[in-house]
This record gives C-alpha cells, structure tokens and sequence, in this order.
C-alpha cells in the first residue's frame, strides 16, 4: 500500500510542530530565567546603592570613619533592603564594603587607622538563585553581582537643621569665628582658653526657616525638626532668604532642644563623642531683628558635652572647604549636587 502527498506533508508538519514546540519551550525558558536574573540583579544593586550613600556619609576624616562606615553601609543594604523577589533580606556584610583614596584606585577593608578615605565600593551577591534552562547550556554559573561606589561632592540642595548662625562680623568665610581644634573637639576636659575662642554663644544661634522668607512654624514645630533631620530641599547658594527668629523670643527652648539632641545621639548616648548627628552645617546669615535675613555661607558647628545643665556649641569651620579631599570641618550633610552647586559636602554615587 502506498502514501499520498498528502499522507507525507502531514508527517512532515507534525515533525515541525514538534520541533517548534521544544524550542519555544527552550526559549520561554531563557526568558523565565533572564528576567529572573534581572530582577534579582536590579534588587542587589538597590542594595549596594544604599549601602554606598549611606556608607559615604560617614566618610568625614574622623578616626573610625570607615568602620563606622562599613557596619552603617552593611545595616542599611541589610536591613532595608530585600532580594529574590524581596523575599529575602540582601546580604552585604561589613567586609563587603571596602574604601579607597581614589575612585579607580585599590579598594580596602575598614581600618580605624586611616582617616583618609574618599571613596566606598558595596558589593552584594546572590548565591542561591536556581536558573532551571540556562543551566542545560552551562550557564547556570552566571550569578548576579552588583557593585556600587560614592563619594562626596559640594551640594545645590541640603538637608539641613532649622537653623541659623549670626556673624560676627563681616569676613567670610569664618566671619569673626575661629575653629576649635580638631583633636579638642567633643572633649569635657578641653582647656578653657581653647574652647572660648571657638564656643558659639547660644545668643548668636536661632531658630530658622530655611526653605521660606519667613518664619512659618512655631517652637514646637522647629524642636521637633531639630531632633530628626531637619529639612530638606534647603537651596545652598549665596544670597538666599530665609525666615529667622530674629528677636530670638525662641531661644530658652531653642537651648533645651539642642540638649535633646545632644543627649540622644543613637551612637554615645548622653557621652563624649562625635557622630554626623552631633555635626551641623547651618547658614551664616546677617545679624537681624526682622523676621528674614541673607544667607551668606555655611558653618559646621559642634555639639556638647553639656555643662551645667547647657549644651556647648563649637564652631569647626566653615562647612564648605576641603583639607586632603575631605570637608576639613567634618561635616557631610545629606542632599544633591548640580551644576555650581557651592553648599556643604553630601554623598554621591559615582558609579
């Protein structure tokens, strides 16, 4: 018995069909796979994103900052954040984050003797994903990795305390100030004659409202901004106008906010020591009685230890210039840089 054309083109189509099914098959499979990779890789580098701003902002020159550096990164990335579809935490680890003076240069572990690092690479990686088709071809070793680096650079915006500091008198950048030292800084046994030349009389500080002309809050609004992160938005160039309790008819409370967060440090407690929330970029600004003033540059300001009940305040510099690549005043603030941005130093990611 023989078979028709008809008979063989079916023999043939089913053939095909087959053929077709098994590779759109293979194929549906690399695509389950890769937009599995991608999404875990996206999870990862959202992680080592975070935990590079976050370790860059401890990055200001003192003893213990890149320590302080890696466990802030690696808490972050950590704890904030979530891979494999979030339905684990991201592990990056103190040991995965790693500085380095120059951004291309060798990246090493934190060590509490180097002061001087600039930059932070974060590292995360995920060993666990299971890629079901890519392994038949030798592929199923592709794991995602992701890499991230900061740094720090001057800001257009800032997020800053509600504050404001009047000048002494009319010659930037330090306007009549003189820095404490930095080895004396934060110290209860500092010398007399040291201290008074760099103390800042509470008289000279006010509440300010730094992103309006005017005053638009009341005490308990601006204490309440004093003790978290202040406000953010703040615009850092020259001749900006903002609001200011010139009368200065906040001041009792304005002392007793500065204590709080003096004495609620999450790193010291109510002891010595310096942390980013106990260092203060806030604006120069013309001595006034009105109710807004210029803002003519941008001062770090130490807080503690407290005497007698009263907080000191120390002036460490002005917040804008650098010593060896670092803010020489120690002070890095959180906001974003631009085209001629001139305010204080902010972490950046720059890879």
């Amino acid at each position: 018995m023989t078979h028709g054309p008809r008979s063989t083109q079916r023999g043939v189509f089913t053939v095909i069909t087959a053929l077709a099914v098994v590779l759109l098959v293979v194929i549906l499979g690399f695509v389950v796979d890769g937009s599995r990779l991608m999404v875990v890789q996206g999870e990862l580098q959202n992680a080592t994103d975070a935990c590079a701003l976050s370790a860059a902002a401890e990055l200001n020159g003192l003893p213990g900052a890149s320590l302080r550096a890696a466990a802030s990164g690696s808490r972050v990335a950590s704890n904030l954040n979530k891979q494999n579809f979030q339905s684990i935490a991201a592990a990056v680890s103190p040991s995965d984050v790693r500085f380095s003076t120059s951004l291309n240069g060798v990246y090493f572990a934190a060590s509490s003797a180097s002061t001087n690092y600039r930059f932070v690479e974060c590292t995360a990686m995920h060993t666990g994903l299971i890629n079901l088709f890519m392994d038949l071809v030798g592929l199923g070793d592709s794991l995602p990795v992701a890499t991230s680096r900061a740094g720090l650079q001057k800001t257009s915006k800032v997020c800053a305390p509600p504050l404001a500091l009047l000048v002494r008198n009319a010659t930037s950048p330090d306007f009549g100030y003189t820095a404490v030292p930095n080895s004396l800084a934060n110290s209860a046994t500092v010398p007399g004659p040291l201290v008074v030349s760099a103390d800042v009389d509470l008289a000279n500080l006010r509440y300010a409202d730094l992103v309006n002309s005017t005053l638009t809050g009341d005490e308990a609004h601006y204490a309440d901004l004093l003790s978290k992160s202040g406000v953010c938005g703040v615009l850092t160039g020259a001749a900006q106008i903002v609001g200011i309790d010139g009368p200065n008819t906040m001041a009792a409370k304005l002392s007793t906010a500065l204590k709080d967060r003096y004495e609620s440090d999450p790193t010291y407690g109510t002891g010595p020591g310096l942390s980013n929330r106990r260092l203060m970029a806030v604006p120069f600004v013309n001595a006034s009685s009105n109710t807004s003033t210029t803002v003519l540059g941008w001062a770090c300001l130490e807080l503690g230890p407290v005497v007698s009940g009263v907080v000191k305040v120390y002036y460490r510099g002005d917040a804008r210039k650098l010593t060896s690549f670092l803010p020489s005043s120690n002070c890095v603030t959180l906001g974003v840089g631009g085209s001629a941005a001139e305010g204080p130093y902010a972490p950046t990611l720059a890879r």
